[in-house]
């Protein structure tokens, strides 16, 4: 009973040792940091992670709107990727 329980303890050390040390808000601030570092304007296409290639219609602080089939699409910044082939890309 009691080795059960320090193995289990033990394992679960060693994965938090393996992650290292994880304060509250490192997620928020490194995609903060994604968010300041995307450098698009409207016109560029762009390689969303959920819809494709789509041009920018509208650029906003921490979203960008895209062209959608019904309308504009509203996607976070930290999920957008420059597309490859710039401006000659192949809409969808």
């Amino acid at each position: 009973m009691i080795a059960a329980e320090a193995e289990e303890l033990s394992k679960k050390a060693n994965r938090l040792a393996e992650r290292g040390a994880v304060m509250a808000g490192d997620t928020q601030r490194k995609r903060d940091e994604v968010i300041a570092a995307c450098d698009v304007k409207p016109g560029d296409l762009v390689d969303t992670t959920l819809y494709g290639v789509r041009r920018v219609l509208k650029v906003n602080r921490k979203t960008v709107a895209v062209e959608g089939g019904l309308g504009p699409l509203t996607v976070c910044k930290s999920f957008i990727t420059p597309a490859k082939g710039g401006s000659d890309a192949v809409e969808r």
